[in-house]
Parts: structure tokens; sequence; C-alpha cells
């Protein structure tokens, strides 16, 4: 994923086009396509500006999800090649994916990823979680944010559970008790596993492991 404002030298083009056309996937948005040639992006901008606020992603099989925010503009693209991977609600592409070699290069529309608030736009999160989901072999699933962590011998999953806890500007914050998540935490390999913060080893039921959270709980799961 590259970050900042870059201006792309010939022999950085060359690397990275070797990195992707031998497997390696790479992110860029249009404040950072200087030099790169348009067969490698697979659209051409055609100068224009869109503005918008919502996005809908075209990912086969995904339940719908709730990508609206701030408003921001984007660059218009006529696609030469690439895919169309989320758009705006009337079609215009905002992310692309360009297969190039055993890789792909995914080019977003709106510049630093960033809306007319300055704040990453929320579709923009959504794109980077599917690119990273496909980086990691573990797939964490249910309502929590996680991190995920490489080890010498495995991975560490922390899971967080932000529901069932209310905070009002005075007094104790409010808790919905029965407000329990229940993550699932999936892999080809999984061996053993083990909570850290109860000190329990948990079951692995067909290569998943499900962990209850208590509402603003945290489980960190150590998966080998």
């Amino acid at each position: 994923v590259a970050g900042g404002r870059i201006d792309w030298s010939a022999e950085w083009i060359q690397r990275i086009n070797d990195y992707v056309r031998n497997g390696g996937t790479l992110v860029v948005n249009a404040a950072q396509i200087k030099n790169l040639p348009e067969p490698y992006l697979g659209v051409r901008l055609l100068n224009d500006t869109g503005e918008a606020y919502n996005a809908r992603c075209l990912s086969p099989n995904e339940e719908p999800q709730d990508l609206k925010g701030q408003v921001f503009r984007y660059e218009k693209v006529e696609l030469k090649g690439a895919a169309p991977f989320i758009t705006v609600p009337t079609g215009n592409p905002l992310v692309t994916i360009n297969k190039v070699g055993k890789g792909s290069v995914i080019f977003v529309a709106v510049p630093d990823l960033l809306g007319e608030d300055e704040r990453v736009v929320p579709f923009a999160a959504h794109m980077l979680a599917h690119v990273f989901a496909d980086a990691s072999p573990v797939k964490v699933t249910g309502d929590v944010e996680y991190l995920i962590n490489r080890t010498a011998t495995g991975w560490i999953v922390t899971l967080l559970n932000n529901n069932g806890v209310y905070k009002t500007q005075q007094g104790m914050a409010q808790v919905d008790r029965s407000a329990y998540v229940t993550a699932t935490i999936s892999g080809p390999k999984i061996q053993s596993a083990s909570e850290w913060t109860s000190d329990t080893t948990l079951q692995i039921n067909n290569g998943s492991i499900s962990v209850p959270i208590a509402p603003g709980g945290v489980a960190i799961v150590e998966i080998k």
C-alpha cells in the first residue's frame, strides 16, 4: 500500500512492476499515479471529477454494506482493462482491480483516500479490509474489531467487543450485560489455540475457533 505523494522513478516503476507480476498486490490512489503507465493501472483518467458521499461494493456473495460517510471528490476514469470493485451508486468506479501477471494493481480514484473533511472515507477502509484479509491466512468473522500479529510460531489475534457499553457525559458508564459477541477465527493450518486473558485452551472445530467476548471485553488468542 503506497503512502504519500510519490514521484515514481523509472527504477521504482520497474521494481513494483516486477513485484506485481510475480504475485504481489499494489494499492495506489489518484494522487500517486504520476509516471505510472496507463496499461499498468488499467484505467484512463478523464480529467474530470465527481462528488459523492456513498459507495457500493461489488464483491460477490457479500452482504450489503453501509459505506456512506462524508462528502468526497473522485477522479472520473475510463476502464482500460481493469474491473470495478467499488463504485458510487450511479456506477462510476471508485476502486478498480487490474490483473498484471500473477498479481494485481488496485487503483482508488479518491486522492489520498480522504474526503472533503480530510478524513479517510469509509469505502477506503472497507477496500483495505478486503486487501488485508487476502494477505493473512487467519480470518476473523463476527461483530468485533481485531488485530492480527505474526509470531515466530504462529499468530496472535486480539479481539475487541465494542457493543453494550454506553458512556454518558456524567456518571458511570451503562453496560448491557447481554451484549455478548461470538467471534470466529478460522484458518487452514490451526493446530492449537489458547486465550491469554483467561489462560484457557480453545477447542478447534473444522479448522475454526469460537470465542465469546463480554460487552466491552477483550480476548487475546494465540494460534499455532
